[in-house]
């Protein structure tokens, strides 16, 4: 074989080689919902629930890659001091007053950041509210907490099934979703405005209720006063919560059996209730991530819709 037909040959395998790279598949593999979505431009971050049932991915503060909860609950960001401390932010103090992470009133604080970005993604400037590092509170320690004000305002979608967030890099919300997701058997419920919260229209055992969407809650908790002024039959429980703020809180169970939202129905052994102090009378109680896991949801905070399939995937725990 002369040099030109070792060259042919080499150049042949070379294209052959950059044919098949071009068309190998997609990090999504085989799933079309991933696949919609990163031809549309998102990129999809993963996530696991820690022993709190919270949503935990990995973000960077300041170039210190952290770990990141997303919490609907929360209006702001926040993180602890000895956080903010350790990644290098510089801390202002406010003249306001805020109700903290664990239902505490604390002087504001301030930190913001130039410097916070998921993989390839960039958040642009964002300020972080700093509470105080004591005793009891190491918990939320090594974490920023993103805020529904940031969630909304950059367009986050969470797939509670796949365990995944989509991010865009220019924070815009997916277009023809509702049409793409209703291709594969999802159904939309709105999201509507709940006092403090977004929040869902439910049916609990065939009652209308509306629960505020909580993704930095673990569980479906309700009012005590709602479900008693409603004749739900309540037992007392020795059960502790798992929120901070709500460990010595008496919890009761409630006998409600079946959550339905959109018509997706989630059976249930009971639902925890408590009293819940001042909320929106309209308000019935909260949703939180092991429900939204359990029906493999998806929840769109850019055009503030959750989604929920005709079958929940394989993986999805029981409640």
């Amino acid at each position: 074989m002369n040099w030109k037909s070792i060259f042919r040959c080499a150049f042949l395998i070379a294209l052959a080689a950059r044919a098949q790279e071009n068309s190998a598949p997609s990090a999504a593999g085989s799933d079309p919902f991933v696949r919609y979505m990163e031809s549309q431009g998102y990129v999809a971050r993963p996530f696991d629930f820690n022993d709190h049932y919270q949503i935990v991915g990995k973000i960077r503060v300041e170039g210190a890659e952290i770990d990141c909860w997303h919490d609907t609950g929360a209006p702001f960001s926040y993180m602890s001091e000895r956080t903010a401390t350790s990644v290098g932010l510089q801390i202002q103090t406010t003249n306001e007053v805020i109700r903290g992470p664990s239902g505490q009133l604390v002087p504001g604080r301030l930190a913001v950041t130039d410097d916070l970005a998921a993989g390839e993604i960039r958040f642009g400037q964002t300020p972080i509210m700093i509470f105080p590092s004591k005793p009891g509170r190491e918990y939320f320690d090594g974490a920023l907490t993103l805020g529904r004000t940031e969630l909304i305002q950059h367009a986050v979608l969470i797939d509670f099934g796949r365990k995944l967030v989509f991010l865009h890099p220019d924070g815009s919300a997916p277009k023809s979703l509702r049409k793409k997701l209703r291709k594969l058997g999802y159904r939309a419920a709105p999201l509507v405005p709940l006092g403090r919260l977004l929040g869902v229209d439910t049916l609990l055992d065939g009652t209308p209720a509306r629960l505020g969407l909580d993704t930095g809650s673990s569980a479906i908790f309700l009012d005590k006063r709602w479900v008693e002024a409603r004749g739900i039959p309540l037992n007392v429980s020795t059960q502790t919560l798992n929120g901070i703020a709500l460990a010595a809180t008496p919890v009761h169970f409630a006998a409600v059996t079946n959550v339905q939202i959109a018509g997706r129905s989630l059976p249930v052994p009971h639902l925890n209730s408590f009293e819940m102090g001042n909320i929106p009378p309209e308000e019935a109680g909260l949703i939180g991530n092991l429900a939204l896991h359990c029906y493999s949801a998806i929840l769109d905070l850019g055009t503030q819709r959750l989604y929920l399939p005709e079958t929940p995937a394989p993986s999805a725990p029981s409640y």
